[in-house]
């Protein structure tokens, strides 16, 4: 269908045996025939690409182009989400985030009506779908950088109940794609709209085996289930339980999951439509590796306001999250109930739910005698020396760890953050300022916990001094 009428089109542009003439005219009238025919897109911008289906699910059948090279370097023949610029040691599309193993990635939106009974559609390539759709709409521009879907979603007497749009666009930082839907109802009213989207993160080059992240799912009061299932199914009455973790969690795994995230948009009245935007997206870290992949995918995901988020990352080393940092995100619709920053710890007291076993959280084996997870209120004084020695548990339980917990004299960074270079730890203490801008990092969180009040209520650092 549309795959072999775009793939004509490239010939015809590309082959010197046609005219100009002919060329932009076969290629105008096949381009337009496209749009009309079944079939999704690959798009790109920035550093990330992504394989779209005609109903807005992801992983759409490989297919040669300026993005991607003529054959797959993966093998897999689907596109989800993959790296669009090569970096040492991986070329141009040899990273994937949701392709290997099950299609899982998909969507749905659920319909509530006062008497409880509900309308829903959504798309997923592995559960069969679409579903409750009367064949999706689909337009994108010349150079393949957006797609537009439009899904009409049926009642069971087969009626439009609602429409869902998903327009696909580059955003205003190159490691996020942006996602706006568009729901607008075209029946009677629904009491409570819920848009519902699911993927099991692959990561290469370790697939079924991620460390997974969520942060701010808990302090967002719109979402109604955040878990760390990928294989969860879109029709709502279909119960949708966590793997390993649910809410709010830290570097779980690794493990072969994902995220399922469902968000209560609201009232939906007839004639009237709701919004809701997403980003998807991957990070190769910047300025030659002093920035990480996880802490410049956490500052892409703060420029674009999405504070409820969750990270995919291959299984080592997650604090760094090399070779990319794959992630989802959202702005929480309705206000939170906390401010919160967007770092993964809680700044100066012990996270109490870390390693909680209900929670399924494992911490890279780190177990007491009794064989179960530690907890910072665990770590007794006989204990902390042992555990407080490890970077992750200084973070993670500053008070417990307080003794333990110093900067290292020999650290110096070197990012380039707004001008600064050379930060030393002793440059912190002394200046305010400079933490304010600086101590967000990771690297230099990990590097100068006291200087950035990570140690807890026991040890303070003043200074007031400005830049």
């Amino acid at each position: 269908g549309s795959l072999i009428l775009r793939s004509v089109l490239r010939t015809i542009l590309t082959n010197r045996m046609f005219s100009t003439r002919t060329s932009c005219a076969t290629a105008a009238f096949l381009l337009a025939l496209s749009r009309h025919v079944r079939a999704g897109a690959i798009i790109g911008d920035g550093e990330v690409i992504l394989g779209i289906r005609d109903c807005a699910a992801l992983n759409e059948p490989y297919v040669s182009s300026w993005l991607l090279p003529e054959t797959d370097p993966t093998g897999m023949n689907y596109v989800g989400i993959r790296n669009k610029n090569g970096q040492p040691g991986f070329g141009v599309g040899e990273i994937t985030g949701v392709e290997r193993g099950c299609k899982c990635e998909g969507w749905s939106v659920q319909g509530f009506k006062s008497d409880s009974t509900y309308d829903w559609c959504g798309d997923n390539a592995s559960q069969g779908g679409p579903f409750n759709i009367n064949a999706c709409k689909q337009s994108f521009d010349s150079d393949m950088r957006t797609f537009s879907s439009v899904a009409p979603c049926m009642t069971e007497k087969e009626q439009t109940a609602f429409t869902v749009i998903h327009r696909f666009l580059p955003s205003t930082v190159p490691e996020l794609y942006k996602v706006e839907v568009e729901i607008s109802n075209t029946s009677e009213t629904y009491e409570s709209v819920q848009y519902r989207r699911t993927f099991d993160w692959d990561i290469d080059p370790s697939p079924f085996q991620e460390f997974v992240t969520h942060s701010g799912a808990e302090r967002c009061p719109a979402v109604n289930l955040a878990v760390d299932n990928g294989f969860c199914q879109h029709d709502p009455s279909i119960p949708c339980n966590d793997r390993y973790a649910s809410g709010d969690f830290v570097d779980v795994g690794p493990y072969d999951h994902g995220s399922t995230f469902q968000v209560n948009l609201g009232t939906l009245r007839p004639k009237s439509k709701i919004l809701f935007t997403f980003y998807y997206g991957l990070s190769p870290g910047k300025c030659d590796g002093w920035i990480s992949p996880e802490n410049a995918m956490l500052q892409a995901l703060q420029d674009v306001g999405a504070n409820v988020y969750s990270l995919g990352q291959k299984n080592t080393n997650p604090l760094v999250g090399d070779p990319f940092t794959f992630a989802f995100g959202f702005t929480c619709p309705s206000e939170p109930k906390v401010k919160y920053p967007f770092e993964k710890v809680m700044k100066g007291k012990d996270d109490l739910s870390w390693a909680d076993p209900h929670l399924g959280t494992k911490y890279f084996g780190y177990e007491d005698k009794m064989g179960r997870d530690m907890m910072c209120r665990e770590i007794t004084d006989d204990l902390a020396e042992k555990y407080c020695s490890d970077t992750i548990t200084k973070l993670k339980c500053p008070e417990s760890c307080a003794k333990f917990c110093n900067d290292n004299p020999e650290y110096i960074y070197y990012g380039g953050v707004k001008g600064l270079k050379k930060v030393s730890c002793e440059t912190l203490i002394k200046s305010a300022a400079h933490r304010t801008v600086l101590c967000g990092i990771l690297d230099v969180m990990m590097n100068c916990p006291v200087a950035c009040g990570e140690c807890g209520m026991k040890k303070e650092v003043k200074g007031d001094d400005e830049l």
